[in-house]
């Protein structure tokens, strides 16, 4: 019989501005869900996608 272990989430995500381009590798917090997002380059402030909660949402 085959056993599956549980893997770790995967909490390191790069979110890209789409103003600038810029983009960062972040570590997604784990005890709260972040809104906001200021761009390290031009400082845009990002906000998340319509129907998502975090800015880490569809960010690869």
């Amino acid at each position: 019989m085959l056993t599956l272990e549980p893997k770790a989430p995967l909490l390191t995500s790069v979110l890209t501005c789409p103003v600038c381009g810029h983009a960062q590798a972040e570590q997604m917090p784990t005890d709260a869900c972040q809104y906001f997002y200021e761009c390290t380059s031009c400082h845009t402030v990002l906000k998340p996608l319509a129907g998502d909660c975090c800015v880490y949402w569809g960010s690869h």
